[in-house]
This record gives C-alpha cells, structure tokens and sequence, in this order.
C-alpha cells in the first residue's frame, strides 16, 4: 500500500512541476512582466538593465522546476536532496502568496498568481491549496520512500515527460477563423502620409516643444514696432544659440509622458510616420499571441466599419511569423503598425497597464484609454457613438421579402 500511494505521489509531483515550467516556459513575457513589477517596481519597463537580470531568473526559475519535476522521477539522492528542495521551494511560494494577498484587498481571490502562467490562471487562494496538496504529497514520499522497493521502470520518465509536454501544448492550441478574402473600407484600407515636421526616431516631444518656443520667439522680435512719430520697425534679434532650457518646471501630465514614449516608435512599416497633434487617432498597443488582444482589434475592425472611427496605429509586439496569424483573426484586415520583439520596449509603450492598450488622443491630448479588463466592445462604440448594425438579419429580411413577393420558391 505504502509503495503505490508513495509511486503515485511521485508522479504527481512530477506532472505538478513540469507542468508549471511549461505553462511558465509558453507565457514567458507575462511571466517576465509578473516578476518585473514583483521585484523592480510598477516602473519597471523604464529599466532595461534590472529587466536583463529579472529575465535572467524569470529562466533558472522555469529550469529548475523542470529539474524537480524530472528529478522526483528517479532514485538518486531523492529523499536526501530532491524532496526536501521541493518542499523548501514550496514553502517559500506559499509564504510569498501569504504576504502579497495580505498587502492588497481581495488578494486572496482576484488576480493570477502565474503558477501555471497564461494557461490556467490562478488566483493566490488556489495556489496556495495547490502548494499545500504538493508540500503533502512530498512528505508522503519523504517519509515512505525505500529505494530498493520502489524504483520506476526505465520508459516511465521519457513517457512521463512526453506526456506532460504534450498534454501543455495542447492547451495552447488556437482555432483559426476561416478568411475567405480580406475585408476593407477607406478608413481602413488607405493610410494618408501627413506633412509633419521632421522628427528623428529618439527625439522627444520636450524636445519639440522647445524648438517650437524658439521659432515663436524669433517671429514675434521681428514684427514692426508702432512708435508715436513714425512706424519704425524692430530690428530683428536672433540668438546665435538659442537656450535648451524646458520651460518653467512643472509636472508633466500622463498624456504627454504617453505621447512622448509613443513618438519614440512612430516610425511604421511603411515608412509613414505619426502625427499626434492633428486630428483623431487610435492608438492599440498588442500582444501578438494574446486572446484578449485579438478579440480587440476585431472588435475596433467590426465598429470602423459601422461609423465614422478615427484612424487607427497599431504597436504590436511579438515574433514576425505571428502578424499573420494576428491580422487573419480579424478577417485579414490591416492597419498600419509597427511591431517589435524588444520586451523592454514593449512594457515601456505599456507604461505598466496590462494589454490590450488601446489609447485615443485628439488634436494632441489623450482623450480616452482602455487597458486590460477596462476594455470592451461596447464601451468604444458608447464613446464615438457608434451602433451596431445587424447585417445578417438585414440580409436575411430581403431574401425573405423577394420569396414573398411571387409567394414562390425556387425549390
């Protein structure tokens, strides 16, 4: 009896880490990004070299969990040196999860602790029962295990493993929607290269803004000056080098912040450009692979095409070999985007909030923001006023009133 449960107990604990490293392995940016904020702060995407190190660990951390979960598999040293690194490594998660539930309200029962990453999320009440299951399932092994009498045959690790990494995979299958053709409309289907001042990639908008004081200051020292006895006019004076000072200290406002870190990417695939102080303007900020992100820019797709929605820039982050993937999702319609596989880069655009980001700026002030959970379909169209149209039925109605017409059918 003994030798069953304390096998079984084995297996299980095999299954639980390998399992976690790679759901761990499969969500890494999430990942990366809940260790980030964990350790280095909200501000985290403005610190590439701390996020180098975060990145680094985010890795011994998916590694050694692999390590466990094949160790726990075979006899050596694994009552004296597996099991009670297991155990010490689940007592360290399960007090963490203790302390980070109690710092925040709901903490127990709202969030993803990112056990099992992106591919079941976990909030830290779940967790913490998961790890006290493990943590007896370990002392089961620690205390009954007798190497002489409970060894594995030789297929059971390669099956095991196989197994598992399989069993993961499958979870992160997607469906793909069928296109038959790509769908467009002139708001989506032209993108108009507007005449903007000449802006290098890394320039700031402090940096605009003070050459654009400058100008104003040469114009208004040049216009004629009205002198009782005569129209005499002001000679012009020019700075040979015109002060590089900001303007009177004061806080920058979180629109401008947004606009400045955006201008820094506003170079897209075609090689158009973003201007942000003109007109109405979407900005999305996606992850490739991301559902929620998916389902957004279908969504902004689907209300364009019932109104009048202002053109939209998308920021996408991921691998290459994924935009296709990304843009049949939403019925192989296409807007101008720029993307990038620099994670520090694409946290920064993010400015900490969860993806999908999507951000609504007019004549230069941001104007609305949606972010994470935030985010619906309905809320979009409620802010630019834009209803749903009931195409299917409109179409179904005519076929039914052209069969009713002759009171025939052509079966």
């Amino acid at each position: 009896m003994n030798a069953k449960l304390v096998q079984i107990s084995r297996v299980l604990l095999s299954v639980l880490f390998i399992f976690s490293g790679i759901s761990k392995l499969i969500s890494l940016p999430f990942f990366d990004d809940l260790v980030a904020e964990l350790l280095i702060g909200p501000d985290y995407y403005s610190q590439p070299t701390a996020l180098w190190w975060v990145q680094l660990l985010t890795r011994v951390i998916i590694s050694a969990e692999m390590l466990l979960g094949t160790a726990v598999l075979q006899e050596k040293h694994l009552k004296n040196v597996v099991i009670p690194t297991i155990q010490l490594l689940l007592l360290m998660f399960t007090v963490h999860l203790f302390y980070d539930s109690l710092q925040q309200a709901n903490g127990f029962i709202e969030g993803n602790c990112g056990c099992f990453g992106e591919i079941i999320p976990m909030n830290n009440l779940e967790s913490i029962i998961k790890n006290v299951v493990a943590m007896i399932l370990g002392a089961i092994v620690w205390r009954f295990y007798k190497e002489e009498e409970m060894r594995f045959r030789s297929w059971v690790i390669p099956v095991g493993i196989g197994a598992v990494c399989f069993a993961t995979l499958w979870l992160t299958i997607k469906e793909y929607d069928s296109v038959e053709e790509v769908k467009t409309s002139e708001n989506l289907e032209t993108v108009v290269k507007e005449e903007i001042p000449k802006v290098e990639k890394n320039d700031t908008i402090q940096e605009l803004i003070i050459s654009k004081e400058t100008e104003q200051k040469k114009i208004e020292k040049s216009k004629p000056n009205d002198i009782k006895g005569g129209n005499k006019k002001k000679e012009v004076v020019v700075d040979e080098q015109p002060k590089q000072e900001l303007p009177e200290e004061r806080s920058i406002t979180p629109g401008e912040r947004t606009k400045s870190i955006l201008m820094d990417y506003a170079i897209f695939e075609d090689n158009s450009k973003l201007n942000l102080n003109e007109g109405e303007q979407i900005i999305c900020i996606f992850n490739l692979t991301c559902t929620h992100c998916q389902q957004a820019y279908k969504d902004l797709c689907d209300i364009s095409e019932d109104g009048d929605l202002p053109k939209m820039y998308l920021y996408l982050y991921g691998a290459e070999f994924t935009l296709n993937y990304f843009f049949n999702q939403a019925g192989g319609r296409k807007n101008t985007y720029v993307r990038t596989d620099d994670f520090a880069a694409f946290k920064r655009m993010l400015e900490g909030d969860p993806y999908p980001r999507i951000l609504a700026f007019k004549d230069g002030k941001l104007i609305k923001s949606w972010k994470g959970d935030d985010y619906s379909e309905e809320a979009v169209r409620s802010f630019y006023g834009i209803e749903k149209k009931e195409k299917k039925k409109e179409q179904s109605n005519e076929k039914e009133l052209k069969l009713g017409e002759d009171d025939t059918s052509p079966w």
